[in-house]
């Protein structure tokens, strides 16, 4: 195939048998695809998959460190708990979407599957039967280096293996852009499993979808993303339901007066892991950030991204304060007055949660203009347009002539997202349903 997939590629290969698929389709569908998606001269594919490989590899160490101490928890405590038998059965992956998942176990039997100590303990907190995914990305980290199909024939075996043993009705997916999530919706489809995918990252319109393609059905976070995957034909608009935002936010309405300083936190992204030469162009912007900040008396934090290297960042910028690393970002929400960024979601989510967000677009990459979107305050193209306004915040009393509705067609708020995910299911349910009624009857004998 050698290019990024389309939606009849998808479509083709999620109704197909595994075995009639051609060893290129399987490895553009689990594998390369998300590599091809980047075919420009800023994000290379080859970078991004080096990138990629080196991210495996990191997960794999950390694996094998913690591997001792979690073997006897998923001997023992791994088996799902699914007790009532006539009760529906879903497989939530990790535990990122904790809220959606303890109200659904209300309702259903619920067990998730866990990639790290975090789920782990979520899973153990919560009586939750787990199934463990760790050691799948050693078959991903050697087909990426030895480029032999047979480790991802043996994934999709091991994967297949596992669900077997669970057997749900419903997988949710956080991400089945990676090798081990798309490989999960295919061999769910064998064996009749249905997949969702809850959208947990903002899509751009200048960057090709390729998450969130290949299950099912698609829980997006409002109607611009909708729009998006209709646009860009990447879906159908039958597949595809407005969840919202899937996480219980802080929406705090209470203006911080300037009695003493704000303080501005620089929300970082990961570009130059994809490009080294972007590495300066985040220097440039927090080295010329902070001394407006101290210009105009307004303290300055950083917050790396968790894919991030903190201790090179540390290096390059050795005058900057940097958020502690078990910090939690509504932690980081609650401390600080003013976020900046180029296009973080993060960013998004601090004006939810009512800060100052500006958006500075200073990097050689074409973005979508968050102002222009309406969720963030203002969007600035240049260093010094910032500090204008930032001047601006500075000599302010409070931060009540700053404050702007949030658009609620681009994420949806209004919604309680744990009815609304159930909501969904109910949905979801009767299509199904009708599915198999039809199938029924066009295979009986007239």
């Amino acid at each position: 195939m050698n290019r990024p997939m389309l939606f009849n590629d998808y479509k083709k290969i999620r109704s197909c048998d595994i075995k009639s698929l051609s060893e290129q389709d399987i490895a553009q569908f689990l594998v390369l695809d998300c590599f091809d998606a980047f075919p420009s001269k800023t994000l290379k594919p080859e970078d991004v998959k080096e990138e990629y490989t080196l991210s495996l590899d990191l997960l794999l160490k950390k694996y094998n460190k913690y591997k001792i101490f979690t073997k006897f928890f998923d001997m023992f405590l791994s088996k799902p708990f699914f007790l009532k038998k006539k009760r529906k059965k879903f497989l939530f992956q990790n535990s990122n979407f904790s809220n959606l998942i303890l109200e659904t176990k209300n309702i259903y039997d619920v067990s998730i599957i866990t990639q790290g100590l975090k789920d782990r303990f979520f899973a153990i907190k919560n009586l939750l039967g787990y199934v463990q995914v760790d050691d799948l990305d050693q078959l991903v980290y050697d087909y990426l280096v030895k480029n032999d199909i047979r480790y991802l024939y043996k994934l999709l075996d091991r994967i297949e293996e596992k669900l077997k043993k669970v057997s749900p009705d419903y997988i949710v997916l956080r991400d089945d852009g990676s090798a081990i999530g798309r490989a999960i919706t295919l061999v769910a489809r064998k064996l009749g499993i249905i997949t969702l995918s809850i959208q947990r990252g903002i899509y751009d319109q200048y960057l090709p979808l390729f998450n969130d393609l290949a299950v099912d059905y698609v829980l997006v976070l409002g109607d611009y993303f909708k729009d998006l995957f209709l646009q860009q034909d990447a879906r159908k608009i039958e597949d595809i339901y407005i969840l919202g935002y899937p996480l219980d936010k802080v929406q705090k309405d209470k203006v911080k007066n300037n009695l003493n300083k704000y303080a501005l936190c620089y929300l970082a992204q990961d570009w130059e892991r994809y490009n080294k030469n972007l590495l300066s162009n985040k220097s440039e912007s927090v080295d010329g950030i902070l001394k407006i900040c101290n210009k105009l008396g307004i303290e300055f934090i950083y917050r790396p991204h968790p894919w991030e290297d903190r201790k090179l960042m540390l290096e390059r910028l050795s005058d900057i304060y940097i958020t502690p690393p078990k910090e939690k970002l509504l932690e980081t929400f609650e401390k600080y007055d003013i976020f900046v960024s180029f296009s973080s979601t993060a960013l998004i989510e601090a004006f939810l949660n009512s800060k100052v967000s500006l958006q500075l677009t200073n990097y050689p990459i074409n973005a979508d203009n968050f102002e222009e979107l309406g969720v963030c305050n203002k969007t600035f193209k240049t260093i010094n347009e910032l500090e204008v306004y930032l001047e601006k915040i500075s000599k302010s009393s409070n931060l009540e002539q700053f404050k702007t509705n949030f658009n609620n067609n681009y994420i949806e708020t209004r919604y309680n997202p744990g009815e609304r995910f159930l909501d969904i299911i109910k949905e979801i349910d009767i299509i199904e349903k009708n599915k198999n009624n039809e199938e029924k009857n066009c295979n009986s004998p007239s």
